[in-house]
């Protein structure tokens, strides 16, 4: 049996791979068949299904007697759990034996093929999906495959924290596979004003070593917790996350978490010393002094130029400093503290 291929398609490996395979299919359910009348033989073709072809026995003067003795023959060939039987008609016993084709050398062709395509940067069709979709891809290999589809996946910003996106990729041609773990952060939340998120670890917030605040052993690694010093958000990040689908650890995840009472009070005491570095080139200013002492009640008191105008002071401390600050008077005393936006 011919297992040779040729092609002129612009994928020659890959239509090739095909031809091959086709070749192979054909032959799987193919045998050779010889035929004997009344115990005389008579001819030998192929069976293919239930159809004799390439067979040179005359069965019949008759054409069409002669069409229905081989459709009878390979039906009942075809039918049979035997490789040989016979069957009557007209009188006349019609014998038949099938033998089995050797396909080792389709097989072969087969396999030569795959190895072809699958060592060549030909384009080829992948089967990619996640844990519940799936979608096709053409590319050169594995990696180009898993590549394609980490970029252009798209998933929604998890509410909990880093998850994890299993991705496989599957060539049919060539039964090449391959997998990978996409990590999908969450969405980094808006901080107070179109700011950027100062990221810091302030000991007196959370906590720690004092050399290393903010900073706890987790398996082999450590979660980092850290707060921003506009908007007392905190960032928790563990180097030793793990996934909960594979149990795979040593993964990195990242969470977020509103500001709590610490944290915002650290913001209102940056805040107020943003303000005080700022008065040291002011004018207007005579002098200041601070007041944290009551956590709920943080302010500074400012000794003001008797020219100096109180609106004109507010607007610049707003302008230079932040939009949350405060001047008030007191008592006859000049007082700055932040307002409540939380």
């Amino acid at each position: 049996m011919n297992t040779e291929v040729t092609t002129t398609s612009q994928y020659p490996l890959t239509e090739a791979l095909r031809q091959a395979r086709a070749i192979r299919e054909r032959l799987e359910d193919t045998y050779k068949i010889s035929i004997d009348e009344n115990g005389i033989w008579a001819g030998n073709g192929i069976l293919r299904g239930t159809v004799i072809d390439d067979c040179d026995a005359v069965l019949s003067r008759d054409e069409q007697e002669q069409d229905y003795i081989y459709d009878a023959i390979g039906t009942a060939a075809a039918e049979s759990s035997e490789m040989s039987g016979s069957i009557e008609i007209s009188g006349t016993t019609w014998g038949w034996s099938l033998t089995e084709i050797d396909v080792s050398d389709a097989e072969a062709a087969v396999e030569e093929a795959q190895e072809a395509l699958a060592s060549s940067d030909e384009p080829r069709q992948w089967r990619c999906g996640d844990d519940g979709a799936s979608w096709t891809i053409t590319a050169s290999s594995v990696a180009e495959a898993l590549e394609k589809s980490n970029s252009g996946y798209d998933a929604p910003s998890p509410e909990e924290g880093t998850t994890w996106v299993h991705i496989s990729c599957y060539c049919e041609d060539t039964g090449e596979d391959g997998s990978t773990t996409l990590a999908i952060d969450p969405e980094e939340p808006d901080c107070y004003a179109d700011h950027e998120h100062d990221w810091l670890a302030p000991h007196s917030v959370v906590g720690g070593l004092k050399e290393n605040p903010g900073v706890t052993g987790n398996g082999g690694g450590v979660v980092m917790e850290d707060v921003c010093r506009h908007c007392g958000r905190y960032r928790v990040t563990n180097t030793w996350a793990q996934d909960p689908y594979t149990g795979e650890q040593g993964l990195e995840s990242v969470s977020y978490r509103d500001p709590d009472e610490a944290s915002k009070r650290w913001v209102e005491r940056e805040v107020l010393r943003a303000a005080m570095v700022a008065m040291d080139g002011m004018d207007e200013v005579v002098s200041y002094e601070e007041d944290f002492t009551d956590p709920e009640n943080q302010q500074v008191f400012v000794e003001l130029a008797q020219d100096a105008n109180m609106d004109a002071f507010e607007d610049a401390m707003v302008g230079k400093v932040d939009g949350r600050l405060i001047v008030s008077d007191q008592n006859g005393r000049t007082v700055i503290y932040v307002g409540q936006y939380w």
